[in-house]
């Protein structure tokens, strides 16, 4: 095969390929298209979409432009850019729908919505937000970074006007989490952590990260130290890229424990438990994550600072008196730690998690977790009475008792109650109730855990009661705000 031949079973196979794609993108479409709660995945196939697109015209053009036979060289030339092209977009497009095979389940759903919102608050205020959850691999949390960028970019380099539409868009991230755990909102705490990095990734108009910004102090401090001073330029840069990537999960548990409540700690110490690495001095995984010891031993002390500004002393002192002992057995659980970090690298970091630290409510803002102490009570009675603890009723009483007997326009009749409340409540009711271990017996340990699943499909309820009433609650707003102004202009009519 030569010539014209040639060339046109080149262009052949390769919009073949992007056919292909075409059609498994529109494939997906009809799938999610009753799914309204997937807002980052119909942003995302659209993006595709319109990577692909452009590809093919792109493809087109460039056959239409091909030169004579004549000019083997730039023919050649031209052949391999179509080549790139189409291999390039069948990768990246490839990887990305990936992520999107398997959505987030129904099971998931209560708390997506709330984390999404979290989500959105903590990015760069300069960038909307959206977040893709996808069922993964055990024992796994993962935040991606955004699915867009690097696609942009390869588009811009061959001067695509979709680049531009592209990055117009909002930033898009996977997040990953256990797929065993899709229920189990209890261990979806450690989604704060995941969403913490949101906020680290901040930039300044310098382009720093703001975790870089929080470290570098640090590190200049250090290197200007002896240690440093004996080290190699090629050996400070390891030590520093340890560091780093040690802050950066270490400073992710403290905003995220923040961000989501202190039963952070304890479902990352259940979520530890299972890591061979847990008791091992050393692993692989250290090379980018600190060692769990360290994180839940720093974590554990933050707790000691954290518990008394969210109302410790403020009355409900056995429910506090729970919550502390279900924190000290988590405590003990924890194998010493402080001889496993290099001092150069701990050094570095303690002086990171200082900045952070002075920062943190600063970087959080509006996404503090800050409820606990007037939500403990009532959720934590509600759950011992059998009721779901989704709302904090504002007037029950009738006009015998002083009250106002009924409902009157402008006044609330219930509040939703936090769904961060509901699950650091429960998980804390939870353990500080069920602390003894069935027999050694197979049937004894089943019927424990169904118990477990029933408990925790009660939080799940609550809290999606508790979004509904929210959305209800600005719907109305939304409502009485258009119907005020529907009265005014009558009026002015």
């Amino acid at each position: 095969m030569e010539g014209a031949d040639a060339v046109e079973a080149v262009v052949d196979r390769c919009l073949s390929r992007l056919f292909a794609l075409e059609e498994d993108i529109g494939g997906y479409r009809p799938e999610f298209s009753e799914r309204e709660d997937l807002l980052g995945t119909h942003l995302l196939l659209r993006a595709l979409h319109l990577a692909v697109a452009d590809a093919q015209r792109t493809l087109i053009e460039e056959l239409r432009a091909l030169p004579p036979p004549s000019e083997s060289r730039r023919r050649d030339l031209t052949l391999r850019l179509i080549q790139r092209i189409a291999s390039t977009v069948e990768r990246m497009v490839g990887q990305r729908l990936d992520f999107i095979a398997q959505p987030h389940g129904r099971e998931f759903d209560p708390i997506a919505d709330a984390y999404t919102r979290l989500a959105r608050t903590l990015a760069d205020e300069t960038d909307e937000t959206e977040v893709i959850f996808r069922p993964s691999e055990p024992s796994r949390y993962a935040l991606s970074s955004s699915l867009l960028d690097a696609l942009a970019e390869s588009l811009r380099g061959r001067g695509s006007r979709v680049a531009n539409e592209l990055k117009s868009m909002p930033t898009l991230v996977v997040l990953r989490y256990p797929a065993a755990d899709e229920a189990n909102v209890m261990q979806h705490l450690l989604v704060g952590h995941e969403l913490a990095h949101l906020a680290l990734r901040r930039r300044d108009g310098d382009g720093r990260t703001l975790s870089a910004r929080l470290l570098e102090p640090s590190y200049d401090s250090w290197k200007r130290g002896e240690a440093a001073e004996n080290m190699s330029e090629e050996d400070r840069g390891h030590v520093f890229d340890r560091a780093y990537n040690w802050f950066l999960e270490l400073a992710c548990d403290h905003l995220g424990m923040l961000m989501v409540g202190p039963a952070f700690f304890v479902a990352l110490g259940e979520h530890s438990a299972l890591r061979p690495s847990f008791h091992a001095p050393s692993s692989d995984e250290y090379k980018t994550h600190p060692h769990t010891a360290w994180r839940l031993g720093l974590l554990g002390q933050a707790l000691e600072e954290l518990l008394p500004t969210l109302g410790e002393d403020e009355g409900d002192g056995d429910r506090w008196s729970s919550v502390r002992s279900v924190i000290e057995a988590s405590r003990a659980s924890i194998p010493a730690w402080e001889d496993r970090v290099p001092d150069n690298e701990r050094k570095i970091v303690e002086g990171g998690m200082d900045a952070l630290r002075s920062q943190a409510h600063s970087i959080l803002g509006t996404a503090r977790y800050t409820n606990l102490a007037r939500d403990l009570g009532l959720v934590w009675d509600k759950l011992d009475s059998g009721m779901v603890p989704a709302e904090r009723v504002c007037d029950r009483t009738s006009s015998t008792e002083g009250g106002s007997g009924h409902w009157q326009r402008g006044t609330r009749w219930s509040d939703p109650v936090d769904w961060r409340s509901i699950i650091n409540v429960g998980y804390f009711r939870w353990l500080s109730t069920n602390r003894t271990w069935p027999e050694a017996r197979l049937e004894d340990w089943r019927a424990a855990d169904n118990e477990r699943r029933k408990y925790v499909a009660l939080l799940r309820g609550s809290v999606e009661l508790s979004e509904f009433q929210r959305e209800a609650h600005e719907l109305a707003e939304q409502l009485l705000s258009l119907d005020l102004r529907s009265r005014e202009s009558n009026a002015l009519g």
